[in-house]
């Protein structure tokens, strides 16, 4: 009877230890595994200047650069500029709408779509937007809003339909907002906000107007440039 607990305990300590043996080996895998990254330069397609980059549903890269636009397909880089369709100057902003159109924004105020064929340069006749664009982004009613460095923000009311029948609202400083507009944010509760000069804006849709937004505690000493809302709501 002794010497049977004895092998038991001899076989149970064994085990033991070789299952601890296995889990450390495991954990020393993970935190010691070689993590490889590809670099990519004019050398390989790539401009040494880069302001967005987005991944669309097709899983293409698209990335905004100082003559226009690259898409990358993993292997090759294919550049795109105002020769193929595009506005001029640099693109600042990308963004994917939710019919899968990208849109672009320019330095110099240009704006450009991509419509899954061609590249679309959009212009508004009686609106004068001359400034970097900053932000584009997208309300629950499918509207475009694009923002600029000095011109105010752009309500394009209509966005899938084709540029020439775009029906849109240029919003400026003399309607509560301003005209330096550096970033914005559609909220998980579709609240949007535009982040200025004069604080942080809250479009009010009922009225068609703009409140402040000055949460208690936020500091006003310095302006602020980016607004961000994490996975729980907290901004």
């Amino acid at each position: 009877m002794t010497h049977n607990l004895k092998s038991c305990f001899i076989k149970s300590a064994l085990y033991s230890f070789l299952f601890l043996f296995i889990l450390i080996s495991s954990c020393e895998k993970v935190h010691s595994q070689t993590y490889f990254f590809d670099n990519y330069s004019s050398s390989e397609g790539l401009e040494s200047k880069v302001f967005a980059i987005l991944q669309d549903d097709w899983q293409f890269v698209w990335m905004g650069t100082k003559t226009g636009v690259i898409k990358f397909d993993g292997v090759n880089f294919v550049r795109y500029t105002n020769e193929n369709g595009l506005a001029q100057g640099a693109v600042r902003v990308l963004f994917a709408d939710r019919n899968k159109n990208i849109w672009m924004g320019h330095e110099g105020g240009g704006i450009s779509r991509w419509n899954g064929k061609i590249f679309e340069k959009i212009e508004f006749r009686d609106t004068l937007i001359n400034s970097n664009i900053t932000s584009i982004i997208q309300d629950c009613d499918d509207q475009i809003w694009i923002t600029t460095e000095q011109n105010g923000a752009l309500l394009i009311k209509n966005p899938y339909a084709q540029p020439s029948e775009f029906i849109y609202e240029h919003y400026l400083k003399g309607k509560k907002l301003s005209d330096q507009v550096f970033s914005s944010l559609a909220a998980k509760d579709g609240t949007l906000y535009f982040i200025t000069n004069i604080g942080i804006k809250k479009y009010i849709k009922q009225t068609d107007n703009f409140e402040t937004f000055l949460p208690v505690g936020l500091s006003t000493y310095f302006i602020i440039t980016t607004m961000f809302e994490d996975s729980r709501g907290n901004f």
